[in-house]
């Protein structure tokens, strides 16, 4: 599995709600792997 997988498997979870392994509490996480993804994105499209 690549690194944005990794980061975008667990956000989409969240997002559908299909995740019942553990509570929604962990905003910061959330949004710093939100950051991560944005990042691995962006540097992505540049290095195509």
């Amino acid at each position: 599995m690549s690194k944005d997988q990794e980061v975008l498997l667990p956000m989409l979870r969240n997002v559908n709600g299909n995740d019942r392994r553990k509570p929604v509490r962990d905003f910061e996480e959330s949004a710093s792997k939100a950051h991560q993804l944005a990042a691995i994105t962006l540097l992505g499209a540049f290095f195509q």
